[in-house]
């Protein structure tokens, strides 16, 4: 009898903590999005709605995988800078804070691309969330009841409890599907409204969504400069660079829809007739003048289709 009262006790003592931790955690969230936590310098809250237009709003902890989370940047950097601690001596709550937590984040040096901007948070999948520390980039696995998302909120990608239904939503058993977010993987669903799983295609493959297989990258071109550009050889693939420091690119391969090109001008996948006359991949014709004499044009009369032989381009 005595040992179930202080069992009893003992429960209703660590709910208590962790319900003041909670409610000291959830006292930080005004709004939805990414804040400092403010009694760790690696740690930073991600403060999300119950449901939507909900007032109630949960806190999630969370700490970078190295250095120290910047409240102005809202993102994790290699060192604190300024603002970045809090003072020397503040103690916050430590047992809440696995709420937002499956796991330590894991050094992904793939998704490295995804850092080599300002961001601080990406989508890897939709199943997969990326925290950048500086330039590395480390995987962080989405909670069954979420999905990653790109929400300017919360500076980037984040796994949200709400998401468009017709992305990363199984329907069937067996349904297998283009990621929204990287073209390199495909996701295969296991049972219906079950989070699905993610395959990645072999190096230097691309999942085309409409024969659900891998295809294999035609060999790109060296990268020398920042930009998007398409393969001249194979009308339906283009590529980006982004310098990656210290005198290398990152370099990307996409494929663009079946009988679509991808317009560098443009910056998306256009049909091919769309395209300049003259220019790689495009089906209109270059119009061509010729100048004739006369007994040229009595030749071109019996023979038009050679009349590149047998005038003069001009």
């Amino acid at each position: 009898m005595f040992m179930v009262a202080v069992a009893t006790i003992f429960r209703l003592t660590n709910s208590q903590v962790a319900a003041g931790a909670s409610s000291e955690l959830s006292s930080v969230c005004r709004a939805e999005g990414r804040f400092p936590d403010p009694g760790a310098c690696e740690g930073y809250l991600e403060c999300v709605a119950e449901h939507e237009g909900s007032p109630h709003l949960a806190a999630h902890y969370y700490r970078c995988p190295s250095g120290f989370f910047h409240p102005g940047l809202a993102r994790c950097v290699a060192q604190a800078q300024g603002e970045a601690c809090p003072p020397e001596g503040v103690e916050a709550p430590r047992l809440a804070r696995r709420t937002g937590q499956l796991g330590a984040p894991v050094r992904s040096p793939r998704h490295d691309l995804l850092c080599a901007g300002q961001q601080g948070f990406a989508c890897a999948s939709c199943t997969q969330e990326v925290v950048c520390a500086g330039r590395e980039a480390y995987l962080s696995p989405c909670a069954a009841d979420t999905r990653c998302v790109a929400d300017v909120r919360f500076s980037g990608g984040v796994c949200y409890p709400r998401w468009p239904r017709d992305n990363c939503s199984c329907t069937a058993a067996g349904q297998v599907m283009p990621d929204v977010y990287d073209h390199t993987m495909f996701l295969q669903c296991t049972a219906p409204f079950k989070p699905p799983n993610v395959f990645y295609c072999d190096a230097l493959h691309v999942f085309d969504p409409e024969t659900l297989t891998c295809m294999a990258a035609p060999a790109l071109p060296s990268c020398s400069a920042t930009g998007v550009f398409p393969v001249e050889q194979a009308c339906r693939w283009y590529y980006s660079c982004m310098p990656g420091g210290a005198g290398q690119w990152y370099q990307g391969y996409h494929l663009c829809p079946s009988e679509k090109v991808y317009s560098q001008a443009l910056g998306v996948c256009v049909e091919p007739r769309s395209l300049a006359a003259g220019t790689p991949c495009s089906t209109q014709r270059k119009m061509t003048n010729f100048s004739c004499n006369f007994w040229q044009l009595l030749l071109v009369f019996f023979f038009p289709k050679h009349i590149a032989s047998i005038c003069y381009p001009v």
